[in-house]
């Protein structure tokens, strides 16, 4: 998902002044990350209802709808294009935060299987990965521009500007496509994860605690 998303915003100034002709992307960037802060509290409140990896889910469905709609915006067309971006941005406090929670409840099982505690480690892995994937959502796309003989200064043809369209909306759609796909084996509900402190808390008083029952199979 952090691909996908690095990778659309690279992109991002180069379509809309480009594909669509924004002129004030710069105020259209600043409504876009206010609406993804004022939403972190209402994801927050959805994941508490839902389990994180549901809304994870969800939100991700939205932003794939929304890469996809890009994919039919026209020239001129800038109103709609600032409402699905908005839309896209009042997701990205759930795309923030929630993989983060998601990897905290893992570190629960580790500890519950191990008796070691590595929240570092985890959190380590996790900061590495996403560095990874930041350089490669920022590498990528420019170098796919480069391949189709996309120029930044601007005098492209109707061929180079399609391409700059499918790079912008497809690819990225595809991409959080298969984020969506690799949760749906994710089975650690906020059931199971109260099940789960309860045995941490409960094992720390007495070894003998058994494993619940999701994690003995």
């Amino acid at each position: 998902a952090t691909v996908s998303e690095v990778f659309r915003q690279t992109v991002t100034v180069f379509f809309a002044t480009e594909i669509v002709g924004v002129e004030n992307i710069g105020t259209v960037y600043i409504f876009y990350f206010t609406s993804g802060l004022l939403t972190i509290p209402l994801w927050t409140r959805i994941a508490s209802r839902f389990d994180k990896h549901r809304s994870l889910a969800g939100a991700l469905v939205v932003v794939l709808v929304t890469n996809i709609a890009m994919y039919f915006i026209e020239h001129g067309q800038t109103t709609v294009f600032t409402i699905f971006f908005l839309i896209k941005g009042s997701c990205f406090g759930a795309l923030m935060i929630l993989p983060l929670a998601m990897v905290a409840d893992t570190v629960d099982i580790d500890t519950a299987l191990t008796g070691e505690r590595r929240q570092g480690l985890y959190f380590s892995v996790c900061t590495m990965l996403q560095k990874l994937a930041y350089a490669v959502g920022q590498g990528l796309p420019l170098t796919l521009l480069g391949f189709i003989g996309f120029n930044a200064a601007g005098g492209n043809g109707a061929d180079e500007l399609y391409w700059l369209q499918v790079c912008y909306s497809i690819v990225p759609a595809c991409s959080v496509g298969f984020a969506i796909l690799a949760l749906i084996p994710y089975t650690l509900t906020a059931k199971r994860h109260g099940e789960l402190k309860d045995y941490l808390e409960k094992k720390e008083k007495d070894e003998s605690t058994p494993l619940p029952n999701f994690l003995q199979n």
